[in-house]
Order: structure tokens, then sequence, then C-alpha cells
């Protein structure tokens, strides 16, 4: 697979090298704990190809993040600074928590 985008990215190919990645990933025939664990993978690779705007994050993530946050904010906000994973920022974090303490 990594030689297949190693050779659409010299070839200057029309196809996403990272979509590539997914579309093998997705096929992947794998456990069900394997399948949790590349669906993260394959989110955060999709979110590499979109500006910090246009950004969708699914609700699997999202449940996670506010996990993690509300957990350690610290260790968050260092995830976030470190660019370690694309994340929602804490701010939007914050009003997703402040949506669901009005909406109670």
């Amino acid at each position: 697979m990594l030689s297949y985008i190693h050779y659409l990215i010299k070839k200057g190919s029309e196809i996403s090298p990272i979509s590539t990645c997914v579309k093998f990933l997705e096929g992947y025939d794998c456990t069900e704990e394997i399948r949790t664990k590349l669906n993260f993978i394959c989110d955060q690779l999709l979110l590499l190809e979109k500006s910090c705007q246009s950004r969708r994050y699914n609700n699997n993530l999202l449940v996670t993040c506010l996990l993690w946050y509300t957990s350690s904010k610290r260790c968050y906000e260092m995830i976030l600074r470190d660019n370690i994973f694309t994340l929602p920022s804490s701010a939007t974090l914050r009003n997703l928590i402040l949506k669901k303490e009005y909406s109670l």
C-alpha cells in the first residue's frame, strides 16, 4: 500500500494519498476491537485534508474528547499544542458543555 501511495505522489495523481489510505483501511477485514481503532485513524486522516473551519467531528470523537478534556484539561491542551491529534479546540468543547447544561 505504501508503495502505491508513494507512486501516486510521485506521479502527481489526482487521487489523494490520504483517501487511498482511508479506503484501504475501511475495507480491511478485522475484529471489532481493531475496527474501532481503524475508524479513529481514518477519521484523523480525513481531518488532515480539512481546514480548521471546515472540520466536522463525529460523535464518537466528540465524546472521547469531552472525556479527555473533563479528566485533564492540561493534558488535553498539551495534546492540542503539540499537534498530536486533530481534535476540536478547548473552546469548542466548552461550548458543547454549556449547550448541554442549558438543554437540561
